[in-house]
């Protein structure tokens, strides 16, 4: 076990070699045969690729959940390590059906097709020029939006992600083997969303999810007083 926000403020992937940052050295070496420490963080200035759209919007079997001029039009002119988001495009645009996905907005959508704009050191230089940790170029949401989405895909709520996860060789196969449906499809959230500095979900999708439990008036059983509501998490911090 390991705390994957131990090296704030970058979370995993920028945070070095700390123990949770070996499932990334395992993924650089074995998929891309590229040595992890080489890539803290990329510097995607020099790629020169510039976040622009349109963006189709939705994945075929999903709602159109924005308009293709102006989807993620928080992201727009922004560095990129490379055009992500098109791969990103076909390949979830493939999933999304194979997997039985059936539930898709606008903020999941963007995450997905930029879920590795933090890998830019451009996305942390803006926090030090701001002289504050957490603030960045703009907000992705949280670890737990990319997870409620992977649950709302009838393959992976029975199964987990654990094909994605072998696929990119981020865990061994006895270790997949041995967890849940539901701690695979963590394990590959925390990939999807490894920046701790985010939107929570409550803020994102607050129809769905509340921010924390609702205070009553009426006693506990036995006449006790009811435990006070668990102070709010503050804004852009997981």
């Amino acid at each position: 076990h390991c705390n994957i926000f131990e090296y704030e403020p970058f979370g995993v992937y920028a945070g070095g070699p700390s123990p949770c940052a070996r499932v990334y050295q395992r993924l650089f070496f074995s998929y891309w045969s590229t040595p992890y420490g080489d890539l803290i963080p990329i510097n995607c200035t020099q790629a020169k690729v510039i976040i622009e759209g349109p963006f189709d919007g939705n994945f075929p079997g999903s709602d159109q959940v924005c308009d293709p001029a102006t989807c993620c039009s928080y992201a727009h002119g922004h560095v990129h390590l490379g055009r992500e988001w098109e791969y990103q495009q076909e390949t979830w645009g493939e999933r999304y059906q194979k997997y039985g996905c059936t539930w898709m907005t606008e903020p999941a959508y963007c995450q997905i097709l930029f879920y590795n704009v933090n890998w830019c050191h451009e996305f942390y230089e803006y926090a030090r020029e701001q002289g504050n940790k957490q603030v960045r170029p703009f907000m992705q949401p949280c670890i737990n939006l990319f997870d409620y989405f992977l649950s709302q895909c009838s393959n992976f709520k029975a199964l987990g992600a654990k094909p994605l996860l072998q696929a990119l060789k981020i865990e061994p196969d006895p270790y997949l083997n041995s967890i849940s449906s539901a701690e695979a499809n963590t394990a590959l959230a925390v990939f999807y969303a490894n920046d701790h500095v985010c939107t929570p979900i409550a803020e994102v999708h607050p129809d769905l999810f509340k921010k924390e439990a609702a205070p009553t008036d009426a006693p506990a059983s036995g006449g006790s007083t009811p435990p006070a509501p668990p102070p709010p998490t503050p804004r852009g911090v997981l």
